[in-house]
């Protein structure tokens, strides 16, 4: 149980904290994140996204594309199936 000081230190914290603060912190999705927070990791995904749009869009390689067909041609010798969850 904590004693009276740690209960006024406590009170203290939650009183030296804008209203702004608490406010932020009651609006926080289920994810913990507020909502300016999503924001800026959805500007910064965009901004990521489209820097390197250029890369995503150069067709792979002859010996990339060879080695995934091998591989493919593995997955369907052993009869597995990579989509499956059973």
């Amino acid at each position: 149980m904590p004693n009276q000081e740690e209960t006024k230190d406590d009170d203290q914290d939650q009183k030296s904290a804008s209203p702004d603060q608490n406010a932020t912190k009651a609006f926080a999705g289920d994810d913990g994140m507020t909502f300016e927070t999503q924001q800026a990791q959805d500007r910064l995904g965009l901004g990521l996204k489209n820097m390197y749009q250029n890369v995503l869009d150069e067709p792979l390689p002859d010996n990339m594309m060879a080695l995934l067909d091998q591989l493919g041609e593995l997955d369907g010798e052993t009869g597995s199936d990579s989509n499956s969850d059973e």
